[in-house]
């Protein structure tokens, strides 16, 4: 991301303002304007200074000064900046103008020793103990570090770089510079670290450090007193440790100096840092296969300046690894854009958080994203034009413009241009499945298709290593489910389209074969609508002699018209209950419509209707959120749906209630819905006997029906004529305890499953390979018998494919939500009391604004799976932002800990438990805290959300230390990790987290520590 403030930016600009050797008043005034962009720094004027004394103070071919008008330009450039900026300019004093202060200060002078920068450019220490470095004398402070400087304190940095030039003055000139380097150590230590230009003022402080350790044989006993003087108040290990160097192990200090230095506490890391350091600085490191060199090592060793430890120089160096595939040349390592952007990111990054030492996880899980962000965007710039062209096309693949506005909102997806010609055969796969339009793009069926898969594909962003997608995976999804569809459709369209058309044995006039040519091709949503639209066209035809001409068709296109128009905002349909409309159609009777308490709905207005009045009949007495009231209305509504199908089954004379009927003929059938956990126990089939109910009946997944008899509330009834109608009698109140679960489980869920792997032995020893025995594996809901037995199938560590049955309670225990009480809970070391808990109570009061712009109460019941999915997910990463706003991590001890986090450390390091208002108050927690947070937010907002215990690792699943995030699941049924802390709001849990991703691995049995806050 761009930095702001950045003196390197200034300098780009000078340069390029620079080359005609000339300065405007024009260009004065631009350069003015973008320095004042977020204020002027002291860094940025040290660069103006820099740049202009060098290009002045050159004898031949330097700025063009010599006529008062030019002289006058530079002069109120350098007026104006001195007098904005605050501080004085490091120029010599004097009553001339700046152009003759800045021509005497890039004078050249005689050099007493010289060293080669790491980018090869000859750096200078003068008798006075300046620098230079190519002819560019750097302003010699630290608290704002130009990059100039930064490259020759770099170079002073290597061992034995020193080559003396002057004999006689080379000792003083050394000793000269040492003393400048103390000197602006303990200035620049005296600058707090949440003033901007910590990145910078850090690697500053560590390049003197080192440069003072590489030439420590110069320093005399007065300079080392100084050096020691100032240890305690070094935050890094590096510059520890370089001070420890410098010092020689007090060689030239006091014996009670000595004493001081011994009794200092120095890193426990703080030699694997040296180390990286001082292979960085002889160019011996490597990123991957390559060797780390010039510009490319200066930024190694800037950023080692903070690492805490070897992991962080691991980060560090996978991190640039990344960085250096945005440039594919094999001899073009970490140049032009793709090393500004790294640097940029690297500063960015440590002026984003409050501490000095870090293991750079985010900047090394970052810099992949970061990367494809930048070929994606070059992707996208290639192709956009000529999707808003008039006539839409994607690498000359036809679109409508609809479609074409739906690739554009998922263009940015793409990881590169490979990943645009993959799009293309991912439309092409989804063509393929019926005949293109007359203008030759694709068919509205086919491009609903693609939009149906891809939509949720993007969701596997989060999980990709990049935060871009291949579209390769998705083709070959595609290429299953558009091969499996043609197969179904493809005859019928042959039969549409034949000189005599039929449907299947029913003869078509070529009028009606055209409408439904046209209805597939436009209207058609899955397998389902094709073996809806057939069943309404067998009865049809069955009832006019097995052909649809003349007043028949105009009966089957009046049947499907209609359909279509209780849902005026969509397009695409399944055709549910299109069989049930013909049968009556073709007798001449009324379409007996679904009830709810006596009340005839329409269509279109049934599923809703049931929505809303359960949600109102829902008792609010023992339910701790106004969104729990509709989740039961969200869970009636998609049980009715459901129940339309068994009213289908009904008119066939299938399915549970017709077996029912057939058996119990004196009897009569009634559906109670439940609301509870399992798929066997949604809806209980009660066999009646006026008001007493003789038996009561499971369905299992194989339809079979199994007596039931634990204790249950009934949602609501419902009872199924012999015409298939439904009709719902919902109570006037409905006692709940409980919100029921946002999915209940069934057949093809994709749940945890605890195993215990008995082949393995623990082992979770920092910076070792991880092992556990304790373990979640993916397993998929294969079936369930109707008294609740539930088959899972999973594959073992070893790659076994199994298959064991067990009970709804194993798999809620595994899976169900935690829950916390909000008036008297606790989590590990925090209290939490949201009724006396005042600070707590302010965070999740304040966060209803957020929650209700995204699940707006009264609204929330009446969605669709999809839409409230997607709202949950949206609402989820706003909720992320919100937590990361109020709560950060604290620095460590022994990193000059802020009073946030002294009083932190107080409160965790204290005996017993305190309120979780006292972290929101410093603003300041860690992973445990955080991840709370977030579960609160969520339990607040109606979105299930489960906490999971486990091992955080690197990459290489080395072990780094016990973790905690969240596991949610989204009204679609669908499972994602969040992860508070890591910024991850929705990494697809068992397809992104746990088989891509891999940085976490869940342990059971430190999950299970918090099972007593199940909510079961």
């Amino acid at each position: 991301m761009p930095v702001s403030n950045s003196p390197t930016t200034i300098r780009r600009s000078l340069d390029a303002l620079l080359a005609d050797k000339q300065m405007t008043s024009d260009e004065a005034k631009t350069l003015l304007t973008t320095i004042r962009e977020g204020g002027i720094s002291k860094a940025e004027v040290n660069e103006v200074v820099e740049a202009l004394s060098q290009v002045i103070g050159q004898s031949t071919d330097g700025l063009d000064v010599s006529t008062p008008e030019r002289q006058e330009v530079i002069n109120q450039l350098m007026g104006t900046l001195e007098s904005e900026s605050g501080s004085g300019l490091d120029v010599p004093g004097g009553e001339s103008g700046y152009v003759e202060r800045l021509r005497e200060r890039g004078t050249e002078k005689p050099a007493a020793a010289t060293a080669k920068a790491l980018t090869g450019k000859e750096v200078t220490v003068s008798d006075d103990g300046s620098l230079s470095v190519g002819g560019r004398k750097p302003v010699m402070d630290l608290a704002a570090p130009g990059d100039t400087l930064m490259s020759a304190l770099w170079a002073l940095s290597r061992p034995e770089a020193l080559t003396v030039k002057n004999e006689e003055q080379a000792p003083e000139a050394k000793t000269k510079l040492a003393d400048t380097l103390l000197s602006e150590l303990k200035t620049a230590l005296e600058v707090s670290d949440d003033s901007p230009g910590k990145f910078r003022r850090h690697q500053a402080m560590g390049a003197a450090l080192a440069a003072l350790a590489a030439n420590k044989e110069s320093l005399n006993a007065e300079q080392s007193e100084n050096l020691l003087a100032l240890l305690p108040q070094l935050s890094t290990p590096l510059q520890k440790m370089m001070a420890k160097r410098a010092l020689a192990d007090g060689e030239k200090l006091s014996e009670e100096s000595k004493s001081t230095l011994s009794a200092f506490e120095f890193p426990e890391n703080g030699d694997e840092v040296l180390a990286a350091f001082d292979s960085m600085i002889k160019e011996e490191s490597k990123a991957g296969w390559t060797t780390i060199k010039g510009r490319a090592a200066e930024f190694g060793l800037g950023a080692i300046c903070f690492a805490k430890n070897q992991a962080g120089v691991d980060n560090i160096l996978a991190g640039m690894k990344e960085w250096d595939n945005l440039n594919p040349g094999w001899n073009q390592h970490w140049v032009g854009e793709e090393f500004d952007l790294m640097r940029d990111e690297l500063e960015s990054y440590v002026e984003r958080y409050p501490q000095v030492v870090y293991v750079f996880g985010t900047f090394n899980k970052n810099a992949p994203k970061l990367v494809a962000a930048v070929s994606s965007e070059k992707a996208v710039n290639a192709v956009i034009g000529d999707l808003d062209a008039a006539e839409p096309n994607l690498k000359g693949f036809k679109l409508s413009a609809e479609q074409a506005d739906f690739v554009k909102a998922i263009l940015p997806s793409v990881r590169n241009d490979r990943s645009v010609d993959e799009l293309v055969r991912c439309l092409e796969e989804s063509r393929s499945m019926l005949p293109t339009t007359a203008d030759g793009v694709m068919a509205p069926a086919s491009f609903e298709l693609f939009r149906k898969m891809a939509q949720p594909y993007q969701d596997q962003i989060e999980a990709s290593k990049d935060g871009k997608l291949g579209y390769d995976d998705l083709r070959s999804d595609l290429r299953k489910e558009a091969s499996e569809l043609k197969n179904k459709v493809s005859p019928v369209m042959q039969g549409l389209s034949g000189r005599e058309p039929v449907w299947g044995d029913v003869k078509l006039s070529p009028e009606v074969a055209t409408f439904l040519r046209d209805t597939l091709s436009n209207n058609m949503r899955s397998g389902m609508s094709v073996d809806n639209i057939a069943r309404a066209v067998q009865v049809v035809g069955k009832a006019h002699e097995g052909s649809i001409q003349g007043d028949s068709a105009a009966m089957l296109e009046k049947i499907i018209v209609d359909y279509k128009a209780n849902w005026a905002d969509k397009s695409f349909f399944d055709f549910n209950k299109l069989e049930r409309i013909a049968s009556y159609t073709v007798q001449g009777k009324e379409l007996p419509l679904a009830s709810v308490n006596g009340q005839k709905e329409s269509l279109a207005g049934f599923y809703d209707a049931v929505a809303v009045k359960v949600s109102a009949a829902i008792s609010t007495e023992d339910l701790r959120y106004g969104w729990m009231q509709e989740r039961f209305g969200y869970r009636a509504k998609e049980a009715v749906e459901i129940l339309d199908v068994v009213g289908e089954q009904t008119l066939r004379g299938e399915g549970p209630v017709a077996e029912l009927r057939a058996k119990f003929p004196d009897n009569q059938i009634v559906v109670e819905y439940t609301a509870r956990d399992g798929g066997h126990e949604q809806f209980i089939y009660c066999v009646k006997d006026g008001d007493e109910t003789v038996k009561r009946f499971a369905q299992g997944s194989d339809g079979k029906l199994e007596k039931y008899t634990p204790y249950y509330k009934p949602v609501f009834e419902a009872t199924i004529g012999t015409e298939g109608e439904v009709n719902i009698v919902i109570p006037e109140t409905v006692d709940a305890y409980r919100a029921p679960l946002q999915h209940s489980y069934g057949v093809g869920d994709k749940i945890d499953f605890p195993f215990t792997d008995r082949d393995v032995e623990e082992a979770h020893e920092e910076g070792e390979e991880f092992k556990t025995r304790s373990k979640l594996l993916e397993g998929t809901i294969t079936g369930f018998t109707g008294n609740g037995m539930y088959t899972v199938a999973y594959t073992t560590p070893s790659g076994e494919a199994k298959e064991d049955t067990v009970d709804l309670r194993t798999i809620r225990k595994a899976n169900n939500p935690h829950w916390f009480e909000p008036s008297m809970d606790y989590f590990s070391d925090v209290n939490i009391n949201i009724e006396t808990d005042a600070a707590l109570k302010s965070f999740l009061d304040k966060s209803e604004p957020i929650i209700n712009r995204y699940l707006p109460p009264g609204k929330v019941s009446t969605m669709n799976a999809t839409e409230l999915a997607k709202a949950q997910k949206a609402c989820i990463k706003a909720l992320m932002k919100y937590t990361a706003d109020a709560m950060i991590y604290p620095r460590s001890k022994d990193s000059n800990p802020d009073d946030e986090a002294k009083r932190y450390h107080e409160l965790v390091d204290g005996f017993g438990r305190f309120s979780l208002g006292e972290l929101l108050k410093i603003e300041r927690g860690v992973c445990r805290h955080q991840c709370i947070l977030e579960h609160l937010l969520l339990q607040k907002a109606g979105i299930d959300s489960r906490l999971a215990s486990g091992a955080a690792n690197t990459s290489g699943n080395d072990f780094r230390g016990f973790h905690i995030w969240c596991e949610v699941t989204l009204a679609d049924g669908e499972r994602f990790l969040s992860d508070q802390t890591w910024n991850d709001a929705v990494i697809p849990l068992w397809s992104g987290a746990y088989s891509v991703d891999k940085r976490r691995v869940e342990m059971d049995y430190r999950t299970a520590r918090y099972n007593r806050n199940l909510n079961m």
